[in-house]
């Protein structure tokens, strides 16, 4: 507020100070104007207001009410800021101290004289300096940062790791089972008050959890929009890793005040627009770090990644962490050059071998205590090595991990044979997809077009011709998407068409509907009963998610016996295969593991272990959930056991960091699929030679132009599926010199790219070799082929 004319009047000075409203003086104001302020503050404070001239600060002694009123807003610094419980009195004591009141510990009046405003001088206030806060170099703290959910863990100076939960910390004890899985979720209601607050300062700013909410509270929120309006449904953001991992994909909501979101990410790490949501998800998991409650400052911190994420995606993920974990830094700490230097955000571990350490270590410490499932484990670690398989059946992907375990000395010494997954066979982009089908089936799209109702398209899909009718990008489509994907979830964990869920048009209009139990045309039963029948039965549902799983699995089957063929093992070897992700733990996911494993013969192959918790603690882990690793949390458990440092488990990364994005084929002639024909895989992503190694033989070059088929699908992986070229798959028409027609094709990654592949050609026919004639790249992210004398020119 400013005082900008000689005429300020005493009773509305005064109400401002009593409201908190503190004045912004100048040089230039008035000796009169002056005087009047002075006397507002004696008279509304009860103490004599200091005496200085305009442009200087007036420093006072508040009364008893103004006390409470300074006490109260530093106890709730972390309250305003996180929705965490507000400090103890005991904050402003000798023993415990302040952080927010460190930056003024030490002022004198001669410093503070020197500027503006209104200072209160108060006794009995302690301040805390952060530094003495600052964790040693052996606390590190493990995030994985998940589609759905994100968890957190912190490895202490007594070796204990503990998980995080996200918000209010003061009623730990009766938390359920999730509350450490942390929804990967943001709230936005006044972004330009909450990028203000943000930018004002570097470190610790005084943003506001009213204005842009994460976690558990946008979650509840957005759990309970069911009839919202159109602009409060876009106030949230779900899809922030999806995002990342689809470069060119669009990210748009709405605030409360109107402001609009519209976010574009693409693949090299470039962002069109002025916020960064994964910054600020990571500016909030920090609030919950480094706060009043912990007393504690962490500047060591890790992460995971999926084996499917390209480079710049995941380097774009740990950027934005780290700008986010920065910011939540008190001052003193980031401010502090020297300790900076420690300061660190590593992208660590793939989920799925983090996973994995945490599935053996346990699974053995359960074994050697006498379990007698679990002794299978002790006998192949005591015969020489285990070899495992991670099947890691999370939210947006599918991610496997192959390796050995074995004893060196008093180390763990893992050995990683193999990686790799599908970016679209997670269990969220399944139930979208789903959603979707369902919206799109001709009987249903019918109806819903005729009522003016529209659904959101999943980021996994690409374009189709028909979709006009039913494609919304309304609040509303974005509702009925969402209410749809909801009743879906709840079908895969328990298996029941439920009740009814609920739809509205463009206008706003509320409607049930519901899935028909027995497959039927799609109806409508008239606009008074607001009631609508879509086409889709339970084993239709059932068949769809079998279908998909299935898919997931025969891929996974892929990746295995490569492993087997390369990884030197021997014959015969079982491999132990842990079940990781929530999504895992549905019974359908190890009905159709079984089924299949029976189909190919390789039951015996295979010793199958349920997600984590181990048995012996799954009663521990539904009393105290954050003590024990699960499905979700291995993972940041396993990255803590692994950590930089540690001396007593050691992997062994002989595989590329990064793995091709695409799966390779081309279209095969099938009548039973008209003109779009049938996807033929000629090579899978994780049989695609790193850029440093030999190249690959693909096939045999038909004529001068000639056309690849690509998709980051891992359904079209699997060569025993056969599926029609569909909405998925992207094709890329190849140019050669005559001269290579009927000459060979072979391929390797192009340096530090997973989405490039290098061509060139041979006289001869063999599975690698280690020279040939380059002639260009297949650029499957930019969807363009580079002939090699057009990028020696361009060069």
């Amino acid at each position: 507020w400013e005082i900008t004319s000689d005429s300020a009047p005493r009773e509305l000075t005064g109400c401002f100070l009593l409201h908190g409203f503190l004045p912004a003086l100048y040089a230039g104001m008035q000796e009169g104007v002056w005087r009047q302020l002075c006397g507002c503050i004696t008279q509304e404070c009860g103490k004599e207001a200091a005496t200085a001239g305009p442009g200087m600060a007036s420093i006072v002694k508040p009364d008893e009410s103004r006390l409470a009123e300074l006490r109260k807003y530093y106890q709730e610094v972390d309250l305003r800021a996180a929705s965490l419980a507000g400090c103890k009195d005991t904050i402003f004591g000798i023993q415990e101290g302040c952080w927010d009141l460190y930056p003024y510990a030490d002022l004198t009046r001669e410093q503070i004289s020197g500027g503006d405003g209104v200072w209160y001088e108060v006794e009995d206030f302690y301040a805390r300096d952060p530094l003495e806060d600052v964790a040693s170099g052996t606390v590190q703290v493990a995030i994985d940062f998940g589609t759905k959910s994100t968890t957190v863990a912190i490895f202490d100076e007594k070796g204990d790791i503990t998980l995080l939960p996200m918000g209010d910390m003061s009623n730990l004890q009766g938390l359920k089972e999730t509350a450490y899985e942390n929804p990967t979720i943001l709230e936005f209601v006044d972004i330009r008050r909450f990028l203000d607050d943000y930018q004002r300062m570097h470190f610790r700013p005084e943003t506001r959890f009213d204005d842009i909410c994460a976690a558990w509270t946008a979650q509840d929120d957005y759990e309970g929009s069911g009839e919202d309006t159109e602009k409060q449904m876009f106030r949230y953001l779900t899809h922030l890793k999806q995002w990342v991992s689809h470069p060119g994909s669009i990210l748009e909501g709405m605030d409360e005040k109107g402001e609009v979101i519209r976010l574009k990410c693409d693949a090299s790490g470039d962002m069109e627009g002025e916020i960064n949501p994964i910054e600020i998800y990571a500016y909030y998991i920090g609030r919950n770090i480094h706060n009043m409650h912990r007393k504690r400052v962490y500047l060591k911190y890790l992460l995971s990644y999926t084996s499917t994420c390209t480079e710049m995606s995941r380097e774009w993920i740990r950027a934005s962490f780290e700008k986010g974990l920065k910011k939540s830094l008190p001052p003193a700490v980031g401010e502090n050059a020297e300790r900076m230097k420690e300061f660190s955000v590593k992208l660590w571990r793939d989920e799925a071998t983090a996973y994995a350490v945490s599935a053996v270590s346990k699974y053995l410490e359960a074994g050697y205590r006498g379990s007698s499932p679990e002794r299978f484990l002790v006998h192949e670690l005591e015969a020489g090595e285990i070899f495992y398989g991670v099947y890691d059946f999370g939210g947006g992907t599918l991610d496997f991990s192959f390796g050995t375990m074995c004893q060196d000395g008093e180390q763990d010494v893992y050995r990683q044979l193999g990686c790799g997954g599908s970016a679209t066979l997670g269990c969220e982009n399944l139930l979208e997809l789903l959603a979707y089908e369902i919206f799109r089936r001709d009987e249903n799209a019918a109806v819903l077009h005729d009522k003016n109702i529209r659904c959101e398209k999943p980021f996994i899909v690409g374009h189709g011709l028909d979709e006009y009718q039913i494609i919304g990008s309304s609040g509303a489509a974005r509702f009925n998407s969402s209410s749809l994907i909801t009743y879906l979830r709840k079908f895969w964990i328990e298996g029941d068409m439920g009740e009814n869920f609920r739809m509205k048009d463009e206008s706003g209009a509320g409607y049930e509907a519901e899935l028909q139990e027995e497959p039927a045309a799609g109806e409508s039963v008239g606009a008074a009963d607001r009631v609508i029948r879509l086409k889709m039965s339970r084993k239709e549902i059932e068949s769809f998610f079998e279908e998909k799983v299935t898919e997931g699995i025969y891929l996974f089957l892929q990746y295995y016996k490569e492993v087997m063929r390369t990884g030197g093992l021997a014959e015969g070897k079982i491999c132990t295969l842990f079940l990781a992700g929530n999504a895992s733990r549905a019974a359908r996911v190890r009905d159709c593991l079984d089924r299949v494993l029976a189909d190919e013969n390789l039951t015996e192959r295979f010793c199958i272990k349920d997600a984590l918790p181990v048995p012996d603690e799954r009663e521990e882990y539904r009393k105290h959930p954050g003590r024990v690793p699960s499905a979700k949390s291995g993972v940041v458990y396993g990255m803590l056991l692994a950590r930089p440092g540690a001396t007593d488990i050691r992997i062994e990364n002989r595989l590329p960091d990064v793995h091709f994005r695409y799966f390779i084929g081309k279209r095969k002639r099938d009548r039973a699929f008209a003109y779009k024909g049938r996807f033929e895989l000629l090579m899978h992503a994780g049989a695609v030679p790193a850029a440093d190694g030999r190249y690959r033989f693909l096939m045999q070059i038909p004529q001068e132009v000639f056309e690849l088929l690509y998709t980051d699908d891992g359904g079209y992986a699997p060569q025993s599926v056969q599926r029609p070229v569909g909405d998925g798959v992207k094709v890329m028409a190849v140019h050669l010199p005559e001269r290579c027609v009927g000459r060979f094709l072979y391929v390797r990654a192009a340096e530090k790219s997973v989405e490039v592949l290098e061509l060139c050609v041979s006289e001869t026919e063999e599975e690698w070799i280690s020279e040939a004639e380059r002639v260009g790249y297949c650029n499957f992210g930019k969807d363009r082929f580079e002939p090699e004398q057009e990028i020696e020119e361009n060069a």
